[in-house]
């Protein structure tokens, strides 16, 4: 049963290692294409939801549940993770954040690539702990206007306006509200256009062995914000 295979008696409830058990969702079998032009937002969300409602079926003690990303650069915006779900990355597997605004969600403070509201025992993890896996790339490059001489910044692309938005209006790569036991093991976060990993009100959050790159010249690419 799904309950025996993913039984984790004994772990700390919120350590997703080892990755074992029934309870694993490729993308690729929910129609995540990966080919860096397919826009495989609504694939991969089906893929995670998936995962959650096993997860819930298989109660206390059966999950969680893996949504893993193949080697391939998955195209992306505002997927949401639940409870009990993580996404793995294998190495080679890119979800690569979109630099077009309509492969958002409409609600501008929803433009990250990879979101939590609420959510427990959750988050973003190589397949096995210690090595590498793959990427959560954002659109940095892609959001670049031009160069700026007198200041020696790049001059970024703005969504301002866009469905009313006012503020900063970028994507962030990750953004997690309201959560907990949150782990984020041996993965490359890289090339957001806006902030990096941002927590807001969580608790319980594990970084190991993860790479974070930006670049220096670009504005408001902070690596890791905790509000």
């Amino acid at each position: 049963s799904h309950h025996a295979a993913g039984s984790r008696s004994g772990d700390d409830p919120w350590n997703p290692y080892p990755i074992r058990g029934e309870l694993q969702f490729s993308i690729t079998d929910y129609g995540a294409v990966g080919d860096n032009k397919t826009v495989d937002t609504a694939a991969v969300q089906r893929a995670i939801d998936a995962a959650a409602s096993a997860a819930a079926t298989a109660g206390a003690g059966g999950g969680p549940a893996y949504v893993r990303v193949p080697p391939g650069g998955y195209l992306v915006g505002s997927l949401n993770l639940s409870s009990n779900v993580y996404l793995v990355l294998e190495k080679g597997g890119v979800l690569q954040g979109s630099s077009q605004p309509a492969d958002y969600a409409f609600d501008w403070e929803q433009w990250n690539v990879v979101q939590a509201f609420g959510a427990a025992n959750t988050g973003i993890i190589a397949p096995k702990e210690g090595e590498m896996g793959g990427e959560l790339r954002g659109s940095m490059w892609q959001m670049i206007a031009g160069w700026n001489s007198e200041d020696h910044c790049f001059i970024q692309k703005n969504w301002h306006g866009v469905n009313n938005c006012s503020a900063d209006c970028r994507p962030m790569n990750l953004l997690l509200v309201d959560s907990t036991n949150i782990s984020i093991i041996s993965v490359r976060i890289m090339d957001s256009a806006f902030w990096t990993q941002t927590f807001r009100r969580c608790t319980n959050v594990l970084e190991r062995g993860v790479h974070v790159e930006g670049a220096t010249q670009y504005g408001n690419n902070d690596g890791l914000d905790i509000e």
